[in-house]
């Protein structure tokens, strides 16, 4: 009886120390398959864009370019994406995590993302989305520029 106890307090100790998704569906790697403006297709597979979701979490990345970092709110049909900013890996730097201004978001287009100003928190965007699809292998997305579909990698 002793061995079991010891044994069911280990599992539990165990598996309470890693956080577990919050959504199954979104949670993982995503690959971007195209990006369609006005009913156009204006990208596919562009250089390869992946948005990476863990948490409340995002990271967009490719394989040319540093990763770009995002807070994510999931609620029923739509995600928000606040805070996105960017590692400068430049090591003179205090903090090596900058906020992406309005004024450098064409370097977002790459990902899909056509942020806005943040009026709740001055000099940081925000960009938002009402999901389309979500599935475990397919996510379309749309904001008030473009819609993008991606593929579960």
């Amino acid at each position: 009886m002793k061995q079991i106890a010891i044994l069911i307090v280990s599992i539990l100790a165990f598996v309470s120390c890693d956080k577990l998704p919050d959504d199954k569906e979104l949670d993982g790697m995503w690959q971007l398959t195209s990006i369609e403006k006005d009913g156009d297709i204006m990208n596919k597979k562009p250089d390869h864009a992946y948005w990476c979701f863990r948490l409340n979490l995002l990271q967009m990345s490719t394989t040319d370019n540093n990763p770009f970092f995002a807070h994510v709110r999931h609620k029923e049909d739509s995600l928000l994406l606040t805070d996105i900013c960017y590692n400068s890996k430049n090591e003179t730097l205090q903090d090596n995590n900058n906020w992406v201004p309005i004024e450098e978001a064409d370097t977002l287009l790459l990902y899909g993302v056509y942020p806005t100003s943040d009026p709740n928190k001055p000099g940081r965007t925000k960009a938002s989305y009402h999901i389309d699809e979500l599935s475990s292998s397919r996510m379309v997305l749309k904001d008030h520029i473009c819609k993008l579909t991606f593929r579960k990698y």
